[in-house]
């Protein structure tokens, strides 16, 4: 258990510091950029398309070999009455279901997340309570048989940004923490991972005069650099167009993007 919790913590790590084209977790509807990410190559060959809807909710996710095979695909579902996205599936290679997950909202927050099997049995839920300014504070993990098996204390400076994560577990594995340093803008500048009080290494990130991502550098517990990445930008959309990474002649990422309005003319 303490490996897959051990993990989880390097996924969301990992989610923080190279996200591109991210996975919509609640509705897109609102978003100024009238551009949408179409597709993602990856250094492999392999590659991701996406769909939307009129509104520009993402609406697929398909994942492809560099041959063009079929891996899985995702697809997400929103409410007609919020916008917000109330359902996520993903999909095998040959279209069979693996899983399925329900998000539940109150007031426009997700306050929790239920995943089950394709035999339609729970595999896990994920439940967010919020507290002043409706920041969320808290995040508890449960099994199939809903016991608790992990639970994440969220702390956050005045302007609501995370400093502090901490991850607690039922079975008495040591504490994960991630913390969080921001500059004068809000942006996001060091990330910094423990077990238990022992530092196992950190993120430093730099940011353009925009105030986008403009590099990330990973460095092991005893200050060796470890791995850096680069991001270069698309001109037109304002999104992240490449990400580089070193020790390699291939880009690790390239995104494509349409207006919304060319977009839905190709469909």
């Amino acid at each position: 258990m303490k490996k897959r919790f051990l993990l989880l913590f390097v996924l969301l790590v990992a989610c923080i510091v190279l996200c591109g084209c991210e996975t919509p977790v609640s509705r897109w509807i609102d978003r100024p950029n009238p551009y949408v990410c179409v597709r993602q190559a990856n250094a492999d060959g392999s590659y991701l398309t996406y769909d939307y809807d009129g509104e520009g909710n993402r609406t697929q996710e398909t994942a492809y070999t560099a041959d063009g095979t079929v891996q899985y695909r995702t697809e997400y579902k929103y409410s007609h009455d919020s916008g917000w996205m109330v359902e996520e599936s993903r999909y095998a290679a040959d279209d069979t279901l693996e899983w399925r997950a329900e998000l539940e909202y109150n007031g426009g927050m997700c306050i929790s997340r239920t995943t089950y099997g394709a035999d339609g049995t729970q595999t896990q839920a994920v439940k967010t309570d919020y507290g002043e300014n409706d920041w969320s504070v808290k995040e508890c993990t449960y099994d199939a048989d809903n016991k608790l098996t992990a639970w994440c204390d969220i702390t956050r400076d005045e302007n609501g940004n995370e400093t502090r994560r901490t991850f607690h577990f039922a079975d008495g594995s040591p504490d994960l923490v991630t913390e969080f340093e921001y500059d004068g803008n809000g942006n996001n500048t060091k990330i910094t991972s423990y077990t238990g009080d022992i530092c196992t290494g950190w993120h430093e990130l730099t940011y353009d005069d925009d105030n986008r991502k403009s590099s990330d550098t990973q460095y092991s517990a005893d200050g060796t650099e470890e791995c850096a990445w680069r991001y270069t930008y698309d001109k037109k959309s304002g999104e992240i167009l490449q990400v580089d990474v070193t020790g390699s002649d291939m880009p690790l990422y390239q995104y494509e993007y349409l207006r919304l309005s060319e977009y839905r003319k190709q469909k």
